[in-house]
């Protein structure tokens, strides 16, 4: 997905499994990453400005004034949380890429002061649309994108219960043999 289409096709849909009728819906954790073309993702950045339009940087390509960034913001109900790092622009897609990939990230929720955390992830109670955009406000100059990595982990209590049912049907299974 490139920048300029990125209010269009963000949505990604994501659903909890559920416990039994009438009890919580179980906690889906999900863990978000940064990935380039080498992990097969479509790009490796995305620039506000447009292609290649660079300004201001310092000797290793960071801090720019203008250039290639990997900011991204997901909205989770009305929740809106921004992660980019420190230094927000970089010479190139790739140093931009890099730098997300290593953290740390500074993350913004609703617009509060920035915290520092290690890693993007979520936690879902319930069934919920999450859109993922560029962290930008004007879509039509971008150029690039951000291609994200969303794996869902269940929980851990499901986590549990799947390896006593596994541990339950090999027992099973050595009793039929014996």
């Amino acid at each position: 997905m490139n920048a300029r289409d990125v209010a269009e096709e963000s949505l990604h849909h994501v659903q909890p499994r559920r416990g039994t009728p009438g009890r919580k819906p179980l906690f889906i954790f999900t863990s978000v990453a940064f990935i380039g073309t080498a992990q097969g993702g479509a790009y490796n950045g995305w620039n506000p400005w447009g292609n290649n339009v660079v300004s201001g940087c310092n000797a290793n390509g960071g801090n720019c004034a203008q250039g290639w960034t990997e900011a991204v913001e997901i909205n989770i109900a009305g929740t809106k949380t921004r992660y980019e790092t420190a230094q927000p622009f970089f010479a190139s897609a790739q140093i931009a890429l890099a730098a997300h990939q290593a953290g740390p990230l500074l993350q913004s929720i609703n617009g509060a002061p920035p915290t520092t955390v290690s890693l993007i992830s979520f936690t879902l109670l319930e069934q919920r649309n999450v859109v993922f955009t560029v962290a930008d406000f004007l879509f039509t100059d971008n150029f690039g994108g951000v291609p994200l990595s969303v794996t869902a982990v269940p929980e851990p209590a499901s986590l549990a219960l799947m390896l006593a049912g596994g541990g339950v049907m090999l027992v099973w299974r050595r009793r039929q043999t014996k």
